[in-house]
C-alpha cells in the first residue's frame, strides 16, 4: 500500500531517462602531421582539466621539430562520443597551443574538421593559424556555414571545402575570402549564390554541381575575372546567362539540362 504523499518507489520516467542515456565523456582527436614525418596524434576527453590537455600537447609538438618548422602541416579534428552544449570549450587545449606556440599556428597549413559539432565552433581557432590555406569540411552535416569560419581564415584561406552536407545558402561573408582560389560547395542544397561571391576575384574553381540552384545570378560572377572552371552539373537550371567577362574560363561542366543561353570559353594561347 501506498499512502499519499509518499515518495514513489521508483524514479520518474524522466529521471530514468536522463541516467540511462547519460554518456561518458566526449573523446576529442586532434592529427598532426607533414609529409615523411611521423604525425602527432593525441586525444582528450571533455572532462579533462583544458591546463593538463594543453601541457601534453605542448610536449607531443616539441618533440616532432620537423613540424614546428614547417607551414605545410595537416591538422585533423574529430570526436567520439556526445559533446556537450557548450562545444567551444571541447577545443579549449587545441587553442591554447596555438595561441601559446606560434611556431606550431604557424606551420598549419590545412584543417579538417570530421565532425558537425567541432565544424561549428572551429571557427575561434581560424584566426591563431596564420598560414591556413586549406579548410576541408566534407560530410559533417552542415545545414549553414558558420560566417565565423569566412571571417576567421579571411586572410589567408585558399581553397574551402564543404562538399556533401546539407547547405541551403553560403552566408554572405564567403566574400571576406579574397585570396581564395578553390570552393567546392558540390552535393549540397544550394538554391542560388550570394551576390558577394564576387568579391572573391581571385576563385579560379567554382564547383557546385548536384544542387538545387535554379538560377545563376549574373551579379555573382561580375568580378570572378579569374574563374577558370564552373562546375554546375547537376542542378534544376534551364539557361545560362551571360557570365561575362570570364575570358580565362576553359572548363564548364552543364550536363543534364537544356540550356537556352550558352558561351564560349576563350582560351589563352600559351
Amino acid at each position: 500500500i501506498i499512502h499519499p504523499g509518499a515518495p514513489p518507489r521508483h524514479p520518474p520516467r524522466a529521471a530514468m531517462a536522463s541516467w540511462f542515456y547519460s554518456s561518458a565523456p566526449a573523446h576529442i582527436h586532434v592529427q598532426l602531421s607533414t609529409k615523411g614525418e611521423e604525425p602527432v596524434i593525441e586525444e582528450w576527453t571533455t572532462s579533462e582539466d583544458a591546463g593538463d590537455v594543453f601541457t601534453r600537447l605542448e610536449a607531443a609538438t616539441a618533440a616532432e621539430q620537423p613540424v614546428t618548422g614547417r607551414a605545410r602541416a595537416r591538422l585533423k579534428i574529430w570526436a567520439e562520443g556526445a559533446l556537450p552544449s557548450n562545444t567551444a570549450t571541447a577545443l579549449k587545449p587545441l587553442v591554447l597551443l596555438l595561441n601559446r606556440q606560434s611556431g606550431v599556428a604557424a606551420a598549419i597549413a590545412s584543417l579538417k574538421c570530421e565532425d558537425h559539432s567541432l565544424a561549428l565552433c572551429v571557427g575561434a581557432a581560424l584566426p591563431l593559424m596564420p598560414c591556413l590555406h586549406t579548410l576541408n569540411l566534407t560530410g559533417v552535416g552542415l545545414a549553414a556555414l558558420p560566417a565565423e569560419l569566412c571571417r576567421g581564415a579571411a586572410p589567408t584561406l585558399r581553397k574551402l571545402v564543404v562538399r556533401q552536407n546539407r547547405l541551403t545558402a553560403l552566408p554572405p561573408e564567403v566574400g571576406h575570402l579574397s585570396l581564395l582560389a578553390l570552393l567546392d560547395a558540390s552535393h549540397n542544397q544550394l538554391t542560388a549564390l550570394p551576390s558577394e561571391l564576387s568579391q572573391c576575384e581571385a576563385l579560379a574553381h567554382l564547383w557546385l554541381e548536384d544542387n538545387g540552384i535554379g538560377r545563376l545570378l549574373p551579379s555573382a560572377f561580375a568580378r570572378l575575372s579569374s574563374l577558370r572552371s564552373l562546375l554546375v552539373a547537376f542542378n534544376p537550371l534551364d539557361s545560362l546567362p551571360q557570365l561575362v567577362p570570364l575570358s580565362r574560363l576553359c572548363r564548364l561542366s552543364v550536363v543534364d539540362f537544356e540550356v537556352t543561353t550558352t558561351i564560349t570559353p576563350t582560351r589563352r594561347r600559351g
